[in-house]
């Protein structure tokens, strides 16, 4: 057999191995590593919570940022899911394409086990770098009210800006979606506002809730004082030194005063000094059956009364003279019908107490006007009113008080 012969034998007898070797190596039955097939994946998570591309255009291979667990147990295996795909897609094989601007939520789920799966956040473009309120960081309010928070955003061109909300006490204070914080009871909450972006910057609010003031009760209470006749006196007690206002009637004509009324007119019983200075300001004033006309600064006034009775009602011209700062005082008073004239002489005590004095009466009064009696000089006749434990007691000749009536308005508030 010739060289050339015995070479194209092996070359063929060659082929023909090589053939038979292929064909042994594609028809091999196929094995299986079994303990890797059935491994379970128990847990899936990131590596970081979020991720940041700075543009669209760019992609990422998402498998190899997942950490499996336990790490036998790591496979390709894994669906992908994209919250936003008009922002970043994700491909079956794990490729993360983005699109445009914005904050997308990338999950992953492990095909041999759903329950273990895995989320990050994912923003294209800028992340916010600080998250400030506009209303500053801490406020107080009343039980009820509301207020709005709105967040500001650094910088500017961030790629999503808006936040997710929380309170650290909602029995205190609670917060909407849209930063709404309703003040429920008194205490202390703090608001937290958190970028949704993958930087996920935080911004506080501290809210003090004082409690609502509670509405004052109030009891109204009206009473009618009526005489108690004792021999030729009679007797009006009860009359509560609190009272908002009196209503005194006798033989059917009535007098309405006020708590102030009464208030300024002891006051000036006690304080004769006072009263003068008032009676030196007075240009107008009218107060029951009295009305007082004159200028400013001048002693000299008219007074009017009317309603009274025919021997007081009329016009008179006044004077108040200060004969002793603060110690004695002289009135003098002219009845412009008749020329019938009366003078008052007012005195104050070391001791304060006030005694004013005419031809026909004689005042005493203690400086707190607690305890005052009047006496009638002709008649010889006794007035006297004393306060104790918020209470008056009027004691007047009958012929003068049997038909005194005093209906009293009390006001209580709690």
């Amino acid at each position: 057999m010739s060289n050339k012969m015995i070479k194209k034998a092996a070359a063929c007898g060659l082929s023909a191995v090589m053939a038979f070797g292929l064909v042994a190596v594609t028809e091999a039955p196929k094995t299986t590593n079994v303990s890797a097939a059935t491994k379970k994946v128990k847990k899936l998570s990131f590596k970081k919570k979020g991720y940041v591309m700075k543009s669209a255009g760019r992609w990422m291979n998402v498998r190899i940022r997942l950490n499996f667990s336990p790490k036998s147990s790591k496979t390709k295996n894994l669906t992908y899911k994209s919250s936003n795909k008009k922002i970043a897609t994700v491909s079956k094989s794990g490729i993360l394409r983005t699109k445009k601007k914005g904050t997308v939520t990338i999950t992953a789920i492990a095909k041999n086990n759903k329950k273990a799966k895995a989320t990050m956040t994912l923003t294209v473009g800028k992340v916010v770098k600080t998250l400030k309120f506009k209303e500053g960081t801490k406020a107080t309010k009343t039980e009820g009210q509301k207020f709005t928070l709105h967040p500001t955003y650094k910088p500017s061109d961030a790629a999503t800006k808006s936040v997710t909300w929380k309170s650290s006490n909602t029995k205190v204070a609670t917060v909407s979606s849209k930063g709404v914080v309703t003040a429920k009871k008194a205490g202390n909450a703090t608001i937290t506002a958190t970028a949704k972006d993958a930087g996920k910057k935080k911004a506080t609010f501290k809210v003090t809730v004082k409690a609502k003031a509670v509405k004052p009760s109030t009891t109204t209470t009206t009473t009618t004082v009526k005489p108690v006749v004792s021999g030729n006196k009679v007797t009006l007690s009860g009359i509560d030194a609190s009272a908002t206002q009196y209503v005194v009637k006798r033989n059917g004509k009535e007098a309405i005063l006020s708590a102030a009324d009464v208030k300024e007119a002891l006051g000036y019983l006690g304080n004769p000094a006072s009263a003068y200075k008032e009676w030196l300001a007075t240009t107008s004033r009218t107060e029951l059956f009295v009305t007082v006309e004159g200028t400013k600064g001048s002693a000299t006034k008219t007074v009017t009364v009317t309603n009274v009775n025919d021997q007081y009602n009329g016009e008179y011209t006044v004077t108040v003279t200060e004969v002793k700062a603060g110690t004695e005082y002289n009135v003098k008073a002219v009845k412009t019908s008749t020329g019938a004239t009366r003078n008052i002489k007012v005195t104050v005590a070391s001791n304060g107490t006030v005694t004013a004095e005419s031809n026909k009466y004689k005042v005493v009064s203690d400086k707190s006007a607690t305890n005052v009696t009047i006496t009638n000089k002709e008649s010889n006749s006794t007035y006297t009113t004393k306060k104790s434990n918020g209470k008056y007691t009027i004691e007047l000749p009958a012929s003068i008080g049997k038909d005194v009536t005093i209906t009293q308005t009390v006001t209580v508030t709690k």
